[in-house]
């Protein structure tokens, strides 16, 4: 092969293994566009290098080539060295199988007469190279629980017939390569191939844009409902907290009944009207003020529902009235941070405890929620996820909320689980506004 046949055949290298790598990384550590294209051209170049000092020595040849694509690995995909040894030497091994493989349906399927003629080695290279990127669609639909997210099995198959066109057409090249009997027909031949490569290079780097596009769309949107959901409930929790504090101001009147039925030694009208009253719901009694409506709401009905719960709540507070955060962002905030400490002590066998601080201290507002739980955690990556089993879509999205609520205002955020405790700690920087009209 020509030289520029030589680097545009490492240049396909390179973009496989650059389809290959992105499966097993999340988007948010994906580069832009530009930047895989220098990516590419750099670790093409690399390659070229590389083939042509270890042209003699096959084993040095692999072993450089595998360290350049752990480092490439970790560049474009910010892996750890243990996952990118790992992607790295998969490749490497799906790389050389491609090629045992192409030989061998050339040789023994096509019969296609190797006899070392210079074309026939580059249509065998090229043919190789869509062999290759057939097994890498192959593994990044097994590898990634994200690929093609747009698209079924069905549709996965389907993209994967343009490389099968492509070997195809190159398999018949080299069946009849006969009939190219002068040197710009083989060249004109083998444009037209590599063209056709790239066009499924080109495909697959769309379809998979496309799909990376849908999912961030599906995951806004589920951000979307969560924060509907989170303000219906709390809107829910406002209208029971505002009819039971109605109820609240009879108190004096019941009273001043019992007192009636004491003097007037009805003690068996006395009793059983203590019975009712006792079982009453006295939720909507405020046993938190935070000198800010919303997050009294929330703070109360939690502190209710972690009493229910069987969970000792602990909390820190002080004057929270000058918040300048939006009210939809503090009830997603505090209700899934608050929401996720209860649904954990829940399944505690023994100890469950609540510890709450919320405060303004030096321009900034802290969060924080500790609370004892069973020891099981699920983790997608680095990401913490909650092991309950209903509303399945919204699994995991509270603490993706609470991240991108931090992240909004320019905030630190820590989730960290240490034996049976679990911590949240959310820290805000602000400007204070105190004012009177934030609280009850």
């Amino acid at each position: 092969m020509s030289v520029y046949q030589n680097y545009v055949m490492i240049f396909i290298e390179m973009s496989s293994f650059l389809i290959f790598n992105t499966a097993f990384s999340e988007f948010k550590l994906r580069f832009p566009k530009w930047v895989h294209i220098i990516w590419l051209f750099v670790m093409s170049s690399v390659g070229f290098v590389i083939d042509g000092v270890f042209v003699q020595n096959f084993f040095l040849k692999q072993m450089a080539i595998i360290i350049v694509f752990i480092i490439g690995s970790i560049v474009i995909g910010k892996k750890s060295l243990k996952n990118a040894v790992i992607i790295s030497t998969l490749f490497d091994f799906i790389f050389l199988a491609a090629d045992m493989i192409t030989i061998l349906i050339d040789r023994d399927v096509f019969q296609i007469d190797m006899n070392g003629q210079s074309h026939i080695d580059a249509f065998v290279t090229l043919m190789s190279k869509s062999v290759l990127l057939i097994f890498v669609l192959i593994f990044k639909k097994i590898g990634s629980n994200r690929c093609f997210h747009i698209s079924g099995d069905r549709d996965v198959l389907f993209f994967s017939v343009f490389p099968l066109i492509s070997s195809g057409a190159i398999a018949g090249v080299l069946k009849c390569g006969v009939g190219l009997k002068s040197e710009s027909e083989i060249q004109f031949a083998w444009v037209v191939l590599v063209s056709l490569i790239a066009m499924n290079i080109l495909i697959i780097f769309f379809m998979d844009d496309l799909a990376e596009k849908a999912m961030l769309k599906q995951e806004r949107l589920i951000f979307e409902m969560d924060a509907k959901r989170q303000q219906e409930m709390y809107n829910s929790w406002e209208e029971k907290i505002m009819q039971q504090r109605s109820i609240s101001h009879e108190y004096r009147n019941n009273l001043l009944y019992m007192s009636a039925l004491l003097e007037q030694g009805e003690y068996r009208k006395l009793s059983d009207y203590l019975k009712e009253a006792s079982g009453a719901d006295m939720r909507g009694m405020d046993v938190i003020n935070t000198n800010n409506s919303v997050i009294n709401v929330i703070m109360n009905t939690k502190y209710y529902e972690a009493k229910k719960a069987g969970a000792s709540f602990i909390c820190k507070i002080n004057n929270l009235s000058g918040i300048t955060m939006k009210e939809t962002d503090i009830i997603l905030l505090l209700s899934n941070l608050l929401n996720n400490a209860i649904e954990a002590v829940e399944k505690c066998l023994d100890k469950k405890m609540i510890k709450v601080k919320i405060v303004i201290e030096n321009n900034k507002f802290i969060v924080s929620v500790w609370n004892t739980f069973n020891g099981e955690i699920k983790r997608e990556g680095d990401i913490l996820k909650t092991t309950k089993k209903e509303n399945a879509v919204f699994h995991g999205i509270g603490l993706k909320n609470v991240v991108r609520i931090a992240e909004k205002y320019n905030g630190l955020y820590l989730f960290e689980p240490r034996g049976e405790e679990f911590s949240a700690i959310v820290i805000i920087p602000m400007d204070i506004h105190y004012s009177e009209n934030k609280s009850r």
